[in-house]
């Protein structure tokens, strides 16, 4: 799904990008919601969904997806929502890989791998959800 972007937008994801090559453990980053679906107002935040490297230690992970979160907010001066594609719930990453748009990938064989896991994970969560 690609968006029309207004001129604000592409000079914010623009400065995501740039962000995210520097991130020795970004593989892939998602721009997700009223961003990525054209109905964000320029007052409106970024979220964003990160797929982190192998490099990043399991028990780190957390505190760096809110380190960059933090650390984008302040350096673009906008409001930046970051999560972990591997830590939210089923409906929510189902949504990011199917309505969102991936605005960096260092890892084509990663972004593969992602959407195979999310479109599984989906596929079992609507067949319990139907069952109910």
């Amino acid at each position: 799904m690609q968006a029309k972007q207004a001129p604000f937008q592409s000079t914010v994801i623009d400065q995501i990008i740039v962000e995210a090559e520097k991130n020795k453990f970004i593989d892939i980053v998602w721009l997700y919601g009223s961003q990525a679906k054209g109905l964000a107002s320029k007052e409106s935040d970024y979220d964003l969904a990160v797929a982190l490297s192998n490099e990043a230690k399991a028990g780190e992970i957390e505190s760096l997806v809110e380190d960059i979160s933090y650390h984008w907010t302040e350096k673009l001066e906008r409001e930046i929502s970051v999560v972990n594609i591997n830590k939210i719930p089923v409906p929510l990453a189902y949504s990011v890989i199917t309505d969102g748009e991936v605005i960096f990938c260092d890892d084509n064989l990663r972004l593969h791998t992602e959407e195979s896991r999310i479109w599984a994970l989906w596929e079992s969560y609507r067949y319990e959800f139907t069952r109910k």
